[in-house]
């Protein structure tokens, strides 16, 4: 199936990324789907039956308002670094053949070897930076309240990424059938046996590491001399189809420094904790540029709310180039929430004026692939180890 999209729609704009991306989820029948000439050509899985005309016209409604939200929402590039590395060619099937890498599940990987100990590097070096401004060092689990991804406005923004943790029904007699079904029947029917079995899901696969800080400090006070806080924690998103290898994936590893205090406070630091990610990766001999950015809002409020962000320079993305299939992928986030997450959180602050908070994340599974994508799989000849 083709559809032809909006002239102005360019290959490589991140409006026509954002709108493949988004195109996955309109119907899970769709499993391929490829910018060509002027439109999307779409394939499906074999055994789904698909009204085409329907279809054409929600990506047409969708292709709208992604092109009008990024009209109006222009990223602009703050900074380049042309970088020292020289090697062209995709590491990832050699990170496979040498088990560095090895996916359990679509999106999911196991890290082990010489991968594993850059990311642990990388972190000694973010982890210090953060402790040195501060930070008190936290630990979270896997989940948050389901109620708590509502109060802050992630699943109204979101919906596409939730990823839901449910238990069984406590009910004796089905516990035992599921154990009988689970022995019994067939493993590639288990959604059959599985779903109605499931009771209502109270929890949430935590999207992003700053919201366990924010959950910790409900109903509590910031001191007036402001307050840092660091952690690091899997992260787990839906991406449908739009997983690939290590530059998109289902889970993921971040840390994130976490920041409260005055609007100037934060936007001090976030500016301060950038700059330092900047040198870092200078002195990395990374290619990477520093833009402005917005989150994927997929709602019909998307465009207000992509527009507000680029407006008043709420997020700045770090995107590291990628030469073997010559694409950038965002590897640091810096972020400034005004008082959108203290106020559904009702954390206070001893002083006058109003508390904002910002976060900065590094994730390292992408940042690690860059470098290997950048540098070859062999460390030893990289241009600073």
């Amino acid at each position: 199936m083709f559809v032809e999209l909006d002239k102005n729609y360019t290959k490589g704009s991140e409006a026509l990324k954002t709108l493949v991306e988004q195109i996955y989820y309109i119907d899970r029948s769709i499993i391929k789907c490829d910018f060509k000439g002027r439109g999307v050509s779409l394939e499906f899985d074999t055994d789904s039956i698909v009204d085409e005309k329907i279809l054409n016209d929600e990506i047409i409604q969708m292709s709208k308002a992604v092109l009008q939200s990024f009209d109006r929402a222009e990223t602009k590039i703050i900074f380049e670094n042309d970088g020292v590395g020289k090697y062209n060619l995709g590491p990832m099937r050699e990170l496979i053949n040498t088990r560095q890498v090895i996916e359990t599940y679509p999106g999911v990987f196991a890290l082990q070897g010489d991968f594993l100990k850059r990311i642990r590097k990388m972190d000694l070096y973010f982890k210090s930076y953060a402790l040195e401004k501060g930070a008190i060092e936290q630990h979270f689990q896997p989940t948050l309240p389901a109620k708590s991804l509502v109060e802050n406005g992630y699943i109204s923004s979101f919906p596409q990424h939730p990823l839901f943790v449910a238990n069984v029904f406590r009910n004796i007699k089905n516990i035992n059938k599921l154990s009988k079904d689970a022995k019994e029947k067939p493993i590639n029917s288990m959604h059959q046996w599985l779903d109605d079995r499931i009771d209502t899901h109270k929890q949430i696969l935590s999207p992003t590491v700053c919201y366990h800080c924010f959950e910790t400090l409900r109903n509590q006070t910031i001191p007036v001399n402001g307050s840092f806080y660091t952690a690091i924690a899997p992260c787990h998103r839906h991406e449908s189809r739009n997983i690939n290898g290590l530059s998109r994936l289902q889970t993921f590893t971040m840390r994130e420094i976490i920041f409260f205090g005055s609007d100037n406070y934060v936007e001090t630091n976030r500016n301060e904790i950038q700059d330092h990610c900047k040198s870092y990766f200078i002195d990395l001999g990374l290619k990477f540029r520093i833009v402005t950015a917005s989150d994927p809002f997929f709602t019909s409020g998307a465009e207000a709310k992509r527009i507000y962000q680029s407006a008043l320079a709420l997020k700045y993305e770090i995107q590291t180039y990628l030469p073997h299939s010559d694409t950038w992928i965002s590897v640091a986030s810096f972020n400034n929430h005004q008082q959108s997450l203290v106020t559904p959180y009702k954390i206070g602050f001893d002083s006058n004026s109003d508390l904002y908070s910002g976060c900065v994340g590094y994730g390292y599974e992408r940042l690690a692939y860059a470098l290997h994508s950048q540098f070859g799989c062999d460390q030893s000849s990289w241009f600073l180890n």
